[in-house]
Protein backbone atom coordinates (compact mmCIF):
# COMPACT_ATOMS: atom_id res chain seq x y z
CA UNK A 1 0.00 0.00 0.00
CA UNK A 2 2.86 2.48 0.90
CA UNK A 3 4.56 1.49 -2.20
CA UNK A 4 1.19 2.31 -4.16
CA UNK A 5 0.95 5.62 -2.57
CA UNK A 6 4.51 6.72 -3.41
CA UNK A 7 3.72 6.68 -6.96
CA UNK A 8 1.66 10.00 -6.24
CA UNK A 9 4.66 11.87 -4.70
CA UNK A 10 4.21 13.99 -7.35
CA UNK A 11 0.57 15.13 -7.52
CA UNK A 12 1.12 17.82 -4.67
CA UNK A 13 -2.38 18.27 -2.69
CA UNK A 14 -4.69 17.03 -5.04
CA UNK A 15 -3.85 13.26 -4.00
CA UNK A 16 -7.27 12.82 -3.04
CA UNK A 17 -8.93 13.42 -6.31
CA UNK A 18 -6.28 11.17 -8.49
CA UNK A 19 -7.30 8.55 -6.28
CA UNK A 20 -10.94 8.38 -8.04
CA UNK A 21 -9.67 8.43 -11.57
CA UNK A 22 -6.94 5.48 -10.72
CA UNK A 23 -9.74 3.59 -9.36
CA UNK A 24 -11.83 4.11 -12.34
CA UNK A 25 -9.23 3.64 -14.58
CA UNK A 26 -7.97 0.08 -12.93
CA UNK A 27 -11.98 -0.63 -12.65
CA UNK A 28 -13.47 0.13 -15.71
CA UNK A 29 -11.04 -1.94 -18.14
CA UNK A 30 -11.78 -4.87 -15.74
CA UNK A 31 -15.25 -4.25 -15.99
CA UNK A 32 -15.27 -4.25 -19.75
CA UNK A 33 -13.02 -7.51 -19.92
CA UNK A 34 -15.39 -9.32 -17.43
CA UNK A 35 -17.97 -8.62 -19.64
CA UNK A 36 -16.76 -9.51 -23.02
CA UNK A 37 -15.65 -13.00 -21.31
CA UNK A 38 -18.96 -13.37 -19.93
CA UNK A 39 -20.55 -12.66 -23.59
CA UNK A 40 -17.75 -15.07 -25.40
CA UNK A 41 -18.51 -17.66 -22.21
CA UNK A 42 -22.66 -17.34 -22.87
CA UNK A 43 -22.30 -16.97 -27.07
CA UNK A 44 -20.28 -20.39 -26.91
CA UNK A 45 -22.15 -22.24 -24.88
CA UNK A 46 -24.88 -21.02 -26.02
CA UNK A 47 -23.83 -21.90 -29.93
CA UNK A 48 -23.32 -25.62 -28.48
CA UNK A 49 -26.66 -25.93 -27.12
CA UNK A 50 -28.41 -24.92 -30.09
CA UNK A 51 -26.31 -26.74 -32.72
CA UNK A 52 -26.22 -30.09 -29.68
CA UNK A 53 -30.57 -29.38 -30.71
CA UNK A 54 -30.15 -28.97 -34.22
CA UNK A 55 -28.35 -32.14 -34.70
CA UNK A 56 -30.99 -34.25 -32.79
CA UNK A 57 -33.91 -32.75 -35.00
CA UNK A 58 -31.78 -33.28 -38.21
CA UNK A 59 -31.70 -36.80 -36.96
CA UNK A 60 -35.09 -37.49 -36.72
CA UNK A 61 -35.94 -35.84 -40.02
CA UNK A 62 -33.28 -38.56 -41.36
CA UNK A 63 -34.28 -41.27 -39.36
CA UNK A 64 -38.20 -41.00 -41.47
CA UNK A 65 -36.33 -40.28 -44.47
CA UNK A 66 -34.09 -43.51 -43.85
CA UNK A 67 -37.17 -45.30 -42.89
CA UNK A 68 -39.18 -44.31 -46.10
CA UNK A 69 -35.96 -45.39 -47.96
CA UNK A 70 -35.90 -49.03 -46.26
CA UNK A 71 -40.38 -49.75 -46.58
CA UNK A 72 -39.43 -49.15 -50.48
CA UNK A 73 -36.72 -51.76 -50.35
CA UNK A 74 -38.55 -54.36 -48.20
CA UNK A 75 -41.34 -53.96 -50.75
CA UNK A 76 -38.58 -54.91 -53.70
CA UNK A 77 -37.77 -57.83 -51.00
CA UNK A 78 -41.32 -58.96 -50.57
CA UNK A 79 -42.39 -59.45 -54.10
CA UNK A 80 -38.74 -60.61 -55.59
CA UNK A 81 -38.44 -57.41 -57.75
CA UNK A 82 -34.95 -56.94 -56.94
CA UNK A 83 -33.21 -57.80 -60.13
CA UNK A 84 -35.52 -55.69 -62.27
CA UNK A 85 -34.24 -52.40 -62.85
CA UNK A 86 -37.35 -50.53 -63.47
CA UNK A 87 -38.72 -51.86 -60.46
CA UNK A 88 -35.64 -50.93 -58.42
CA UNK A 89 -35.87 -47.41 -60.27
CA UNK A 90 -39.30 -46.67 -59.68
CA UNK A 91 -38.98 -47.85 -55.65
CA UNK A 92 -36.68 -45.19 -55.87
CA UNK A 93 -38.51 -42.30 -57.50
CA UNK A 94 -41.53 -43.40 -54.96
CA UNK A 95 -39.08 -42.65 -51.88
CA UNK A 96 -37.41 -39.75 -53.65
CA UNK A 97 -40.81 -38.07 -53.66
CA UNK A 98 -42.07 -39.15 -49.81
CA UNK A 99 -38.52 -38.15 -48.29
CA UNK A 100 -39.14 -34.48 -50.30
CA UNK A 101 -42.67 -33.81 -48.62
CA UNK A 102 -40.75 -34.27 -44.92
CA UNK A 103 -39.69 -30.71 -43.64
CA UNK A 104 -37.26 -29.35 -42.27
CA UNK A 105 -37.75 -25.97 -41.33
CA UNK A 106 -38.35 -23.16 -43.21
CA UNK A 107 -35.33 -23.50 -45.25
CA UNK A 108 -33.92 -26.72 -45.01
CA UNK A 109 -34.48 -30.13 -47.03
CA UNK A 110 -32.92 -33.34 -47.64
CA UNK A 111 -30.87 -34.61 -50.16
CA UNK A 112 -29.54 -38.13 -51.37
CA UNK A 113 -25.44 -38.27 -52.41
CA UNK A 114 -24.76 -41.91 -54.23
CA UNK A 115 -21.36 -43.57 -53.19
CA UNK A 116 -19.58 -41.82 -55.91
CA UNK A 117 -20.45 -38.45 -55.23
CA UNK A 118 -22.71 -37.54 -57.57
CA UNK A 119 -26.35 -35.83 -56.33
CA UNK A 120 -29.37 -38.69 -56.33
CA UNK A 121 -32.07 -35.88 -55.68
CA UNK A 122 -32.74 -32.21 -54.44
CA UNK A 123 -35.37 -29.88 -54.39
CA UNK A 124 -33.03 -27.92 -56.35
CA UNK A 125 -33.75 -30.11 -60.02
CA UNK A 126 -30.50 -28.55 -61.56
CA UNK A 127 -27.63 -29.84 -59.15
CA UNK A 128 -29.28 -33.35 -59.87
CA UNK A 129 -26.44 -35.55 -61.79
CA UNK A 130 -23.91 -32.87 -59.73
CA UNK A 131 -20.47 -34.23 -59.01
CA UNK A 132 -18.99 -33.06 -55.11
CA UNK A 133 -16.62 -35.73 -54.86
CA UNK A 134 -14.09 -33.06 -54.51
CA UNK A 135 -16.08 -31.09 -52.03
CA UNK A 136 -14.51 -31.22 -48.34
CA UNK A 137 -17.75 -32.24 -46.66
CA UNK A 138 -18.29 -35.37 -48.61
CA UNK A 139 -15.05 -36.37 -48.12
CA UNK A 140 -15.54 -36.50 -44.36
CA UNK A 141 -18.99 -38.92 -44.68
CA UNK A 142 -18.39 -42.41 -43.48
CA UNK A 143 -20.45 -45.35 -43.84
CA UNK A 144 -22.40 -44.45 -40.80
CA UNK A 145 -24.51 -41.76 -39.39
CA UNK A 146 -22.36 -38.54 -38.59
CA UNK A 147 -22.90 -34.48 -38.83
CA UNK A 148 -20.88 -31.80 -40.88
CA UNK A 149 -20.58 -28.19 -41.43
CA UNK A 150 -20.40 -26.82 -45.16
CA UNK A 151 -20.78 -23.51 -46.93
CA UNK A 152 -23.52 -22.84 -49.02
CA UNK A 153 -24.00 -19.55 -50.70
CA UNK A 154 -23.37 -16.60 -48.11
CA UNK A 155 -23.27 -18.79 -44.94
CA UNK A 156 -22.87 -22.22 -43.61
CA UNK A 157 -25.54 -25.55 -43.21
CA UNK A 158 -25.47 -27.75 -40.38
CA UNK A 159 -26.18 -31.19 -41.85
CA UNK A 160 -26.98 -34.84 -40.67
CA UNK A 161 -26.51 -37.94 -42.46
CA UNK A 162 -26.79 -41.85 -42.77
CA UNK A 163 -25.67 -44.36 -45.27
CA UNK A 164 -28.40 -46.17 -46.43
CA UNK A 165 -26.27 -49.39 -48.05
CA UNK A 166 -29.05 -50.83 -50.52
CA UNK A 167 -28.90 -48.16 -52.92
CA UNK A 168 -25.45 -46.91 -51.82
CA UNK A 169 -26.98 -43.48 -50.81
CA UNK A 170 -25.60 -40.88 -48.56
CA UNK A 171 -29.32 -39.40 -47.05
CA UNK A 172 -28.40 -35.51 -45.55
CA UNK A 173 -31.40 -33.42 -43.48
CA UNK A 174 -29.45 -30.10 -43.84
CA UNK A 175 -30.59 -26.75 -42.59
CA UNK A 176 -28.51 -23.46 -42.72
CA UNK A 177 -27.45 -22.18 -39.67
CA UNK A 178 -29.13 -19.28 -39.37
CA UNK A 179 -32.36 -20.21 -38.92
CA UNK A 180 -31.55 -21.69 -35.53
CA UNK A 181 -29.69 -19.35 -34.29
CA UNK A 182 -31.48 -16.81 -35.21
CA UNK A 183 -32.99 -16.36 -31.48
CA UNK A 184 -29.18 -16.13 -30.03
CA UNK A 185 -28.46 -13.78 -32.04
CA UNK A 186 -31.56 -11.74 -31.19
CA UNK A 187 -30.72 -11.83 -27.49
CA UNK A 188 -27.07 -11.23 -28.05
CA UNK A 189 -27.67 -7.15 -28.13
CA UNK A 190 -29.46 -7.33 -24.02
CA UNK A 191 -26.62 -9.34 -22.76
CA UNK A 192 -23.94 -6.68 -23.79
CA UNK A 193 -26.26 -3.68 -22.94
CA UNK A 194 -26.96 -5.65 -19.20
CA UNK A 195 -23.28 -6.78 -18.73
CA UNK A 196 -22.01 -2.64 -19.72
CA UNK A 197 -24.73 -1.40 -17.37
CA UNK A 198 -23.22 -3.66 -14.85
CA UNK A 199 -19.81 -3.01 -14.81
CA UNK A 200 -21.00 0.77 -14.25
CA UNK A 201 -22.49 0.14 -11.46
CA UNK A 202 -19.72 -2.03 -10.05
CA UNK A 203 -17.19 0.79 -10.55
CA UNK A 204 -19.19 3.67 -9.23
CA UNK A 205 -19.95 1.66 -6.06
CA UNK A 206 -16.37 0.94 -5.33
CA UNK A 207 -15.66 4.69 -5.65
CA UNK A 208 -18.55 5.38 -3.20
CA UNK A 209 -16.77 2.90 -1.10
CA UNK A 210 -13.21 4.24 -1.44
CA UNK A 211 -14.13 7.60 -0.31
CA UNK A 212 -14.04 7.11 3.29
CA UNK A 213 -9.97 6.13 3.27
CA UNK A 214 -8.89 8.72 0.91
CA UNK A 215 -8.54 11.28 4.43
CA UNK A 216 -6.39 8.95 6.38
CA UNK A 217 -3.85 7.95 3.18
CA UNK A 218 -2.91 11.52 2.83
CA UNK A 219 -0.52 11.21 6.45
CA UNK A 220 0.94 8.06 4.52
CA UNK A 221 1.39 9.52 1.44
CA UNK A 222 3.29 12.52 2.54
CA UNK A 223 5.48 10.66 5.39
CA UNK A 224 6.39 7.95 1.95
CA UNK A 225 7.24 10.92 0.21
CA UNK A 226 10.10 12.52 2.55
CA UNK A 227 11.09 8.62 3.10
CA UNK A 228 11.62 8.55 -0.85
CA UNK A 229 13.60 11.91 0.11
CA UNK A 230 16.14 10.42 2.36
CA UNK A 231 14.21 11.46 5.80
CA UNK A 232 14.41 8.15 7.73
CA UNK A 233 13.78 9.81 10.74
CA UNK A 234 9.84 10.82 9.38
CA UNK A 235 7.27 9.30 12.15
CA UNK A 236 3.40 9.13 11.26
CA UNK A 237 0.89 9.92 13.62
CA UNK A 238 -1.21 6.95 14.81
CA UNK A 239 -5.01 8.40 15.05
CA UNK A 240 -7.24 5.01 14.73
CA UNK A 241 -6.39 1.23 15.70
CA UNK A 242 -8.18 0.20 12.33
CA UNK A 243 -6.08 -1.44 9.49
CA UNK A 244 -5.01 2.27 8.73
CA UNK A 245 -3.68 2.74 12.57
CA UNK A 246 -1.96 -0.69 11.93
CA UNK A 247 -0.46 0.51 8.51
CA UNK A 248 0.87 3.55 10.66
CA UNK A 249 2.55 1.56 13.40
CA UNK A 250 3.81 -0.42 11.05
CA UNK A 251 5.26 2.55 8.78
CA UNK A 252 6.98 3.66 11.63
CA UNK A 253 8.40 0.42 12.48
CA UNK A 254 9.95 0.13 8.91
CA UNK A 255 11.42 3.68 9.00
CA UNK A 256 13.43 2.91 12.26
CA UNK A 257 14.38 -0.81 11.25
CA UNK A 258 15.96 1.07 7.98
CA UNK A 259 18.07 3.52 9.78
CA UNK A 260 19.23 0.68 11.87
CA UNK A 261 20.08 -1.48 8.39
CA UNK A 262 21.44 1.74 6.65
CA UNK A 263 24.42 1.99 9.56
CA UNK A 264 24.85 -1.95 9.50
CA UNK A 265 25.26 -1.95 5.59
CA UNK A 266 28.04 1.04 5.76
CA UNK A 267 29.80 -0.90 8.53
CA UNK A 268 29.56 -4.36 6.51
CA UNK A 269 30.45 -2.61 3.44
CA UNK A 270 33.87 -1.13 4.91
CA UNK A 271 34.34 -4.48 6.74
CA UNK A 272 34.48 -6.53 3.36
CA UNK A 273 36.21 -4.10 1.88
CA UNK A 274 39.01 -4.52 4.27
CA UNK A 275 38.87 -7.81 4.30
CA UNK A 276 38.99 -8.25 0.58
CA UNK A 277 41.95 -6.16 0.18
CA UNK A 278 43.81 -8.17 2.60
CA UNK A 279 42.73 -11.66 1.21
CA UNK A 280 43.79 -10.47 -1.97
CA UNK A 281 47.37 -9.28 -0.91
CA UNK A 282 47.88 -12.61 1.00
CA UNK A 283 47.13 -14.23 -2.10
CA UNK A 284 49.03 -12.90 -4.31
CA UNK A 285 52.21 -13.39 -1.70
CA UNK A 286 51.14 -17.01 -1.28
CA UNK A 287 50.97 -17.99 -4.73
CA UNK A 288 54.06 -16.10 -5.55
CA UNK A 289 56.38 -17.70 -2.65
CA UNK A 290 54.75 -21.31 -3.90
CA UNK A 291 55.86 -20.96 -7.57
CA UNK A 292 59.50 -19.74 -6.44
CA UNK A 293 59.63 -22.35 -3.73
CA UNK A 294 58.41 -24.87 -6.36
CA UNK A 295 60.38 -23.59 -8.88
CA UNK A 296 63.79 -23.49 -7.04
CA UNK A 297 63.31 -26.80 -5.61
CA UNK A 298 62.23 -28.43 -9.17
CA UNK A 299 65.36 -26.58 -11.28
CA UNK A 300 68.32 -27.57 -8.38
CA UNK A 301 66.60 -31.35 -8.72
CA UNK A 302 66.76 -31.10 -12.38
CA UNK A 303 70.02 -29.79 -12.56
CA UNK A 304 71.59 -32.38 -10.44
CA UNK A 305 69.68 -35.25 -11.59
CA UNK A 306 69.72 -34.63 -15.60
CA UNK A 307 71.94 -31.99 -16.78
CA UNK A 308 74.70 -33.95 -15.69
CA UNK A 309 74.26 -37.81 -17.03
CA UNK A 310 72.83 -36.01 -19.94
CA UNK A 311 76.14 -34.88 -21.37
CA UNK A 312 77.59 -37.74 -21.01
CA UNK A 313 75.02 -39.22 -23.37
CA UNK A 314 75.47 -36.38 -25.69
CA UNK A 315 78.98 -37.08 -25.66
CA UNK A 316 78.54 -41.00 -26.10
CA UNK A 317 75.73 -41.01 -28.39
CA UNK A 318 78.05 -38.52 -31.39
CA UNK A 319 81.26 -41.43 -30.18
CA UNK A 320 78.98 -44.27 -31.46
CA UNK A 321 77.76 -41.52 -34.81
CA UNK A 322 81.08 -41.25 -35.75
CA UNK A 323 81.55 -45.44 -35.68
CA UNK A 324 78.28 -46.16 -37.33
CA UNK A 325 78.34 -47.05 -41.00
CA UNK A 326 76.74 -44.06 -43.35
CA UNK A 327 72.93 -44.82 -44.61
CA UNK A 328 72.54 -48.17 -41.82
CA UNK A 329 69.80 -48.84 -39.61
CA UNK A 330 72.50 -47.84 -36.30
CA UNK A 331 72.86 -44.76 -37.72
CA UNK A 332 69.25 -43.77 -38.17
CA UNK A 333 68.37 -45.29 -34.56
CA UNK A 334 71.10 -43.19 -33.11
CA UNK A 335 69.89 -39.66 -35.01
CA UNK A 336 66.50 -40.68 -33.57
CA UNK A 337 68.06 -40.67 -29.96
CA UNK A 338 69.77 -37.92 -30.46
CA UNK A 339 66.33 -35.89 -31.23
CA UNK A 340 64.89 -36.96 -28.62
CA UNK A 341 68.06 -36.08 -26.36
CA UNK A 342 67.41 -32.76 -27.28
CA UNK A 343 63.98 -32.71 -26.57
CA UNK A 344 64.51 -33.56 -23.37
CA UNK A 345 67.29 -30.72 -23.00
CA UNK A 346 64.79 -28.09 -23.97
CA UNK A 347 62.76 -29.64 -21.71
CA UNK A 348 65.20 -29.59 -18.82
CA UNK A 349 65.98 -25.34 -19.99
CA UNK A 350 62.32 -24.31 -19.71
CA UNK A 351 62.23 -25.80 -16.24
CA UNK A 352 64.91 -23.73 -15.03
CA UNK A 353 63.70 -20.71 -16.75
CA UNK A 354 60.11 -21.75 -14.68
CA UNK A 355 60.53 -18.35 -12.90
CA UNK A 356 60.91 -16.32 -16.45
CA UNK A 357 58.37 -16.36 -18.95
CA UNK A 358 59.76 -18.20 -21.95
CA UNK A 359 58.51 -18.26 -25.29
CA UNK A 360 57.36 -21.25 -27.20
CA UNK A 361 58.16 -22.04 -31.05
CA UNK A 362 54.51 -22.79 -32.42
CA UNK A 363 54.02 -23.96 -35.87
CA UNK A 364 51.20 -25.71 -37.92
CA UNK A 365 51.70 -29.14 -36.96
CA UNK A 366 50.51 -32.66 -38.15
CA UNK A 367 49.40 -34.31 -34.99
CA UNK A 368 49.88 -37.97 -36.82
CA UNK A 369 53.38 -36.90 -38.08
CA UNK A 370 54.23 -35.73 -34.24
CA UNK A 371 53.06 -39.30 -32.64
CA UNK A 372 54.50 -41.39 -35.37
CA UNK A 373 57.79 -39.96 -35.42
CA UNK A 374 58.16 -39.30 -31.21
CA UNK A 375 57.22 -43.51 -31.14
CA UNK A 376 60.06 -44.19 -33.06
CA UNK A 377 62.01 -43.43 -30.25
CA UNK A 378 60.83 -45.96 -28.01
CA UNK A 379 61.37 -49.30 -31.05
CA UNK A 380 64.04 -50.62 -28.53
CA UNK A 381 62.76 -49.87 -25.29
CA UNK A 382 59.40 -51.66 -26.33
CA UNK A 383 61.11 -54.46 -27.62
CA UNK A 384 63.08 -55.31 -24.62
CA UNK A 385 59.64 -55.16 -22.37
CA UNK A 386 57.86 -57.45 -24.92
CA UNK A 387 55.16 -54.99 -25.41
CA UNK A 388 53.42 -53.63 -28.50
CA UNK A 389 51.96 -49.78 -29.46
CA UNK A 390 48.80 -49.94 -31.45
CA UNK A 391 48.02 -46.58 -33.71
CA UNK A 392 44.33 -45.76 -34.44
CA UNK A 393 45.26 -42.85 -36.13
CA UNK A 394 42.03 -40.81 -38.11
CA UNK A 395 43.67 -39.85 -41.62
CA UNK A 396 43.43 -36.08 -42.48
CA UNK A 397 42.96 -34.51 -39.27
CA UNK A 398 43.49 -30.61 -39.27
CA UNK A 399 46.83 -29.29 -38.58
CA UNK A 400 46.95 -27.88 -35.39
CA UNK A 401 49.20 -24.26 -33.81
CA UNK A 402 51.27 -25.71 -31.57
CA UNK A 403 54.80 -26.44 -29.96
CA UNK A 404 55.78 -29.98 -31.14
CA UNK A 405 58.77 -29.72 -28.84
CA UNK A 406 55.88 -29.44 -25.64
CA UNK A 407 53.28 -31.80 -27.18
CA UNK A 408 56.68 -34.92 -27.95
CA UNK A 409 57.19 -33.87 -24.96
CA UNK A 410 53.76 -34.98 -23.50
CA UNK A 411 53.63 -38.05 -25.68
CA UNK A 412 57.06 -39.40 -24.15
CA UNK A 413 56.24 -38.58 -20.97
CA UNK A 414 52.53 -40.85 -21.19
CA UNK A 415 54.87 -43.87 -22.77
CA UNK A 416 56.74 -43.84 -20.11
CA UNK A 417 54.47 -43.59 -17.33
CA UNK A 418 52.72 -46.79 -19.09
CA UNK A 419 55.88 -49.02 -19.31
CA UNK A 420 56.83 -48.34 -16.12
CA UNK A 421 53.21 -48.74 -14.56
CA UNK A 422 52.81 -51.91 -15.55
CA UNK A 423 56.87 -52.78 -15.23
CA UNK A 424 55.95 -52.31 -11.11
CA UNK A 425 52.80 -53.60 -11.32
CA UNK A 426 52.27 -56.51 -8.01
CA UNK A 427 54.02 -60.11 -8.31
CA UNK A 428 50.24 -61.29 -8.25
CA UNK A 429 49.41 -59.52 -11.37
CA UNK A 430 52.77 -60.85 -13.18
CA UNK A 431 51.92 -64.29 -12.67
CA UNK A 432 48.87 -63.90 -15.01
CA UNK A 433 50.22 -64.29 -18.71
CA UNK A 434 49.80 -60.57 -20.48
CA UNK A 435 51.55 -58.72 -23.25
CA UNK A 436 52.28 -55.15 -22.55
CA UNK A 437 49.93 -52.69 -24.55
CA UNK A 438 49.76 -49.47 -25.14
CA UNK A 439 46.70 -48.06 -27.68
CA UNK A 440 46.97 -44.26 -29.25
CA UNK A 441 43.99 -42.88 -30.48
CA UNK A 442 43.54 -39.57 -32.75
CA UNK A 443 40.23 -38.12 -33.60
CA UNK A 444 38.66 -35.26 -35.17
CA UNK A 445 35.33 -33.99 -33.49
CA UNK A 446 33.86 -30.70 -34.46
CA UNK A 447 36.74 -28.15 -33.77
CA UNK A 448 38.32 -30.43 -31.62
CA UNK A 449 41.16 -33.14 -32.20
CA UNK A 450 40.87 -35.64 -29.46
CA UNK A 451 44.14 -37.83 -28.96
CA UNK A 452 43.92 -40.88 -26.12
CA UNK A 453 46.64 -43.11 -24.58
CA UNK A 454 45.52 -46.46 -23.26
CA UNK A 455 47.45 -49.22 -21.23
CA UNK A 456 46.54 -52.37 -19.80
CA UNK A 457 48.44 -52.07 -17.03
CA UNK A 458 47.17 -52.08 -13.15
CA UNK A 459 45.31 -48.64 -13.80
CA UNK A 460 45.49 -45.02 -11.38
CA UNK A 461 44.03 -46.04 -7.82
CA UNK A 462 40.80 -43.80 -7.15
CA UNK A 463 42.68 -41.81 -4.11
CA UNK A 464 45.38 -41.15 -6.67
CA UNK A 465 43.08 -39.70 -9.30
CA UNK A 466 42.54 -36.51 -7.30
CA UNK A 467 46.08 -35.55 -6.45
CA UNK A 468 47.41 -37.07 -9.79
CA UNK A 469 48.13 -33.48 -11.49
CA UNK A 470 49.35 -31.85 -8.15
CA UNK A 471 53.11 -30.68 -8.08
CA UNK A 472 55.67 -33.00 -6.32
CA UNK A 473 52.30 -35.76 -5.89
CA UNK A 474 54.14 -38.99 -7.08
CA UNK A 475 53.59 -42.82 -6.37
CA UNK A 476 56.04 -44.29 -8.12
CA UNK A 477 58.77 -46.39 -5.94
CA UNK A 478 61.52 -45.63 -8.68
CA UNK A 479 63.05 -41.97 -8.58
CA UNK A 480 60.41 -39.84 -9.63
CA UNK A 481 59.71 -35.79 -8.57
CA UNK A 482 55.74 -35.89 -8.93
CA UNK A 483 56.61 -32.77 -11.68
CA UNK A 484 56.25 -34.97 -15.06
CA UNK A 485 51.73 -34.92 -15.26
CA UNK A 486 52.26 -31.56 -13.74
CA UNK A 487 54.01 -30.04 -16.49
CA UNK A 488 51.80 -31.92 -19.19
CA UNK A 489 49.07 -30.62 -17.87
CA UNK A 490 50.53 -27.10 -18.26
CA UNK A 491 51.88 -27.85 -21.11
CA UNK A 492 48.03 -28.75 -22.61
CA UNK A 493 46.85 -25.65 -20.91
CA UNK A 494 49.17 -23.65 -22.93
CA UNK A 495 47.62 -24.44 -25.90
CA UNK A 496 44.50 -24.13 -24.78
CA UNK A 497 43.17 -27.91 -24.45
CA UNK A 498 41.67 -30.14 -21.51
CA UNK A 499 44.08 -32.91 -20.44
CA UNK A 500 41.65 -35.83 -18.66
CA UNK A 501 42.66 -38.90 -16.68
CA UNK A 502 41.00 -41.87 -15.71
CA UNK A 503 40.42 -45.90 -16.03
CA UNK A 504 39.29 -48.00 -18.85
CA UNK A 505 36.70 -51.20 -17.55
CA UNK A 506 38.78 -53.23 -19.28
CA UNK A 507 41.75 -52.58 -16.70
CA UNK A 508 44.90 -49.92 -17.38
CA UNK A 509 44.55 -46.13 -17.36
CA UNK A 510 43.55 -43.41 -19.80
CA UNK A 511 44.81 -40.13 -20.41
CA UNK A 512 42.93 -38.16 -22.97
CA UNK A 513 44.03 -34.77 -24.56
CA UNK A 514 41.21 -32.51 -26.54
CA UNK A 515 42.86 -29.49 -28.32
CA UNK A 516 41.21 -27.24 -30.13
CA UNK A 517 42.26 -26.81 -34.06
CA UNK A 518 42.95 -24.24 -36.73
CA UNK A 519 40.72 -26.25 -39.26
CA UNK A 520 43.30 -25.95 -42.15
CA UNK A 521 42.59 -29.39 -43.37
CA UNK A 522 45.72 -31.56 -44.85
CA UNK A 523 45.80 -31.30 -48.64
CA UNK A 524 45.36 -34.07 -50.68
CA UNK A 525 48.74 -33.99 -51.95
CA UNK A 526 50.78 -33.30 -48.58
CA UNK A 527 53.43 -35.78 -48.45
CA UNK A 528 52.70 -36.13 -44.67
CA UNK A 529 49.58 -37.77 -45.32
CA UNK A 530 51.07 -40.39 -46.54
CA UNK A 531 52.61 -41.68 -43.55
CA UNK A 532 49.27 -41.12 -41.45
CA UNK A 533 47.74 -44.44 -40.58
CA UNK A 534 43.92 -44.65 -41.52
CA UNK A 535 41.55 -46.47 -39.08
CA UNK A 536 40.71 -49.79 -39.42
CA UNK A 537 42.43 -49.90 -42.84
CA UNK A 538 46.53 -49.72 -41.31
CA UNK A 539 46.29 -50.31 -38.00
CA UNK A 540 49.43 -51.19 -36.86
CA UNK A 541 51.70 -52.15 -33.89
CA UNK A 542 54.90 -51.39 -32.80
CA UNK A 543 57.16 -53.62 -31.06
CA UNK A 544 58.40 -56.71 -31.63
CA UNK A 545 59.56 -56.89 -35.66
Amino acid sequence: MICFYCLNTTWGQNNTVKIYYKILLTLLPMGVLLVFIIGIIHSHFTSKALTNLATTWLETRLSEAIHIAKQQNDNLKKYDLESIPASVQKAKMDAEKEISSIGVGKQGYIFAVNKKGRIVFNPDPSLVGYNVSDEAWFQQLKEKRGNVTYRAGKGYNLAFYGYFEPWEWFVIATDPQREFFGAAHRIKPLIWITGVLGAMVMAVTLMILTHALTRPLKDLTDGTRRVGQGDLKTIIKVESNDELGELARNFNQMTHRLQEITILRDELEKAVMERTSKLMEMNKRLAKTERLAAAGQLATTVAHEINSPLQGIFSLVELMKEDAPKESETLEELESIETGLQSIKKTVKNLMDLNRPCGLEKAHINMNQLISKTLSLFHTQVAKAGGKIYLDLEPGIPRIWASSQLLSHVFINFINNSLEAMEDEPPAEKEKPRTPEIKIQTRCHQKTIVIQFQDNGPGIKEDVLPNLFVPFFTTKKKLGMGVGLTICSDSIHEHGGILQAGNVPSGGAIFTITLPTDNIPLPDDDPISSHDIPVQEKRESIGIT
